[in-house]
């Protein structure tokens, strides 16, 4: 909630957002009511002397659009909450300031749209923000709430316009001192096929039916609009990393996940390409893994989850570990040193041991999430809607056989060696009316 400091309101660290649309036919019958009822205030109270021609009457409904949307998301994720938003003169007189929509008759939208009787937003002019310059701020006001209740809107009912979300693709350095920056995503045809097909998959999402049931999305306030997916590559390679971020299922619990999620109405299931990061590394070196569980290591029984984190620590790490990775401890044997851990499980995979300690974690986190992306893809041509989660697939009951069946197929042609899918459901309520 917002506080008083010394005098002034502090505001949160949100501003206002104009890459926000309408994602369903309601929300799209507000913005259309808002659009109509703001131009009857302009031709009753301040009468133009001549029409708006067509392109700047798109940009019109554009910028009334973007504050409806903006606003009524505010409210739905916090009632009350505002938004920090420039009328400077100077700022909305920049091309490279937002928006092309955005022009300076925006200071003009966002008067109207506050003036009385409408209250579609309160605006505050200049308030004081905690970033030490006077910057206005505007909420949903008294009509935008009462449409907003009235219509039983959620967040899922706003989207975003993918265009104007910048570029799905970040590279990022490599670590120095823990730190990596952003740097720029080279040129090129094969950035370009990534980039397409990132996008192919962002707008696929963007009109997709998924939702929560309503008692747990008031309860944790979740952003169903939040759909969009970037690829973060690593280490300043194209090929280094390349996992998918984003989405508002992501930092779900893995077990909410499966309980509260629908699409298309249908309780979900996850299916999760179990020992991956080993398959692929079997796969690099055209080697057939070995029968049965991967992280099974006779020496080290009972301990797999263990296995599995030092193993992977192996793979990403330059040289032999000196400690027990963080958070290993507690699921490895107590009298276990890193250094029995290490041999016993080079011993279970002696045949690519050349990949420890060779970096090569990141290398196979490019294949898999290639991987993921590309059974997405065929999923997506199939008509199927999957939400990825690194190396899991979340689709709805219906879909799991076709889904198993396109994981295995993608993972055998990419890694070149056979994949393993583990499933897990925890929903079997019948489907939601949405």
């Amino acid at each position: 909630m917002d506080q008083e400091v010394d005098g002034h309101r502090e505001v949160k660290e949100r501003r206002f957002d104009p890459t926000k649309v309408p994602a369903i036919e309601t929300m799209r019958q507000l913005v259309n009511e808002a659009i109509g009822s703001v131009l009857n205030l302009e031709a009753a109270r301040f009468p133009r002397k001549r029409q708006r021609n067509q392109e700047a009457q798109r940009r019109f409904n554009l910028m009334v659009s973007a504050l409806v949307c903006d606003a009524t998301h505010a409210h739905l994720m916090e009632p009350g909450e505002w938004r920090r938003i420039s009328l400077s003169k100077d700022r909305l007189s920049r091309r490279d300031a937002g928006p092309e929509f955005i022009t300076e008759q925006f200071r003009t939208v966002v008067k109207y749209m506050s003036e009385p009787p409408l209250h579609w937003i309160e605006l505050e002019v200049g308030n004081k923000s905690p970033f030490g310059a006077n910057q206005s701020t505007i909420r949903a006001g008294r009509l935008l709430r009462q449409r907003v209740e009235e219509l039983y809107l959620q967040t899922g009912a706003i989207g975003r316009d993918l265009h104007l979300m910048g570029d799905p693709l970040i590279l990022r350095s490599a670590k120095v001192k823990g730190e990596a920056r952003d740097i720029d995503v080279p040129a090129g045809e094969a950035t370009e096929a990534l980039r397409r097909d990132t996008m192919k998959i962002n707008e696929w999402l963007a009109a997709a039916n998924i939702r929560c049931r309503d008692e747990y999305l008031r309860r944790r306030r979740l952003d169903l609009s939040d759909r969009w997916l970037r690829r973060i590559f690593n280490n300043g390679s194209m090929t280094q990393g390349g996992r998918m971020y984003g989405g508002f299922w992501m930092p779900m619990d893995a077990d909410e996940r499966l309980r509260e999620l629908y699409v298309n109405g249908e309780p979900v299931v996850g299916l999760d390409f179990g020992q991956c990061g080993i398959r692929i590394a079997y796969g690099r070196l055209g080697l057939t893994p070995p029968h049965g569980d991967l992280y099974a290591v006779p020496s080290l029984v009972g301990h797999r989850e263990g296995v599995k984190r030092v193993t992977s620590a192996m793979f990403f790490a330059d040289k032999p570990l000196e400690r027990k990775p963080r958070d290993t401890a507690k699921v490895l044997a107590r009298g276990w040193d890193i250094q029995y851990v290490q041999q016993r499980i080079m011993e279970r995979h002696a045949p690519i041991t050349t990949l420890f300690y060779s970096g090569f974690g990141m290398t196979a986190q490019f294949i898999e999430s290639n991987i993921l992306v590309q059974a997405l893809l065929a999923l997506l041509n199939s008509g199927v809607v999957a939400l990825p989660v690194h190396d899991c697939l979340i689709v709805p009951r219906s879909a799991e056989s076709l889904a198993t069946a396109t994981m295995l197929r993608v993972f055998k042609e990419i890694a070149g060696v056979d994949g393993v899918v583990d499933r897990k459901a925890l929903n079997d309520e019948p489907e939601e009316d949405f």
